[in-house]
């Protein structure tokens, strides 16, 4: 699920109960923070802070407000991918399973090992990025990315055009694209 809005997020922690909170501190009308601090009153979710504020003192600031991690921007995709699946990787207390993950009634397989995904029979080729995507997306079941905000640029777009590939989305959107929605 995704929210341009602290007071939403707040709302959304609290209901949805994530596994996993990617936390921009630019939010519009509450400051990121306050979101973590929110949030963290809450619930134990691994949060992973997502800004501009580089200085020491705002990354000993977040780390304090309870982040898992901080991250500042500009930020490398794949980095934010690897930093993302570490911090659920410590939630868990496991590291992959030596056996495929299976979704869809065993319609997608991702063997974590192999670096493959098969689909309906068929190995899937997919660039670093996408298989980034793919497993961490696997790890928090029911995710919603839009392509909008940072996270465009994670999954293959820039400014010079897409990647041509599609990208799981929510619900709402999956009902107007044939695009994949995670289950287990």
């Amino acid at each position: 699920m995704s929210t341009g809005s602290g007071a939403e997020a707040i709302e959304l922690a609290r209901t949805t109960h994530p596994d996993l909170v990617l936390l921009d501190l630019g939010l519009p009308d509450v400051p990121g923070e306050e979101v973590a601090r929110e949030i963290r009153a809450d619930s134990p979710v691994p949060i992973v802070m997502l800004t501009a504020k580089a200085a020491e003192e705002h990354r000993i600031r977040g780390l304090e407000l309870g982040a898992d991690d901080y991250v500042t921007k500009p930020f490398s995709p794949r980095e934010l991918v690897l930093r993302v699946r570490a911090v659920l990787r410590r939630v868990a207390g496991t590291e992959p399973t030596d056996t495929p993950a299976s979704f869809g009634d065993g319609e997608l397989l991702i063997d974590d090992d192999r670096h493959e995904a098969v689909v309906r029979g068929v190995v899937a080729d997919l660039t670093p990025t996408e298989w980034g995507i793919l497993t961490t997306l696997a790890r928090v079941p029911a995710a919603c990315i839009h392509g909008t905000s940072s996270s465009t640029a994670s999954m293959g777009t820039s400014s010079r055009g897409t990647s041509g590939r599609s990208i799981p989305t929510c619900g709402t959107c999956a009902a107007r694209s044939s695009a994949i929605r995670t289950h287990r």
